[in-house]
């Protein structure tokens, strides 16, 4: 029951958990960043490649 073997998987579990809530954030915060600023940045590059392709 309480061997050490016992201990370090209950040591990864909780790592795996602590490591899968930061990448949740970080997704999350990316997503929330990441969709406006492509939704404003695409248009400009593609009016500035046109103007430079004319």
């Amino acid at each position: 029951m309480g061997t050490p073997l016992h201990a370090l998987i209950s040591l990864n579990v909780g790592f795996v958990l602590r490591f899968f809530t930061i990448w949740i954030r970080g997704c999350t915060l990316g997503w929330a960043v990441g969709v406006p600023t492509s939704s404003m940045v695409i248009p400009l590059a593609r009016k500035i490649v046109d103007n430079m392709t004319e």
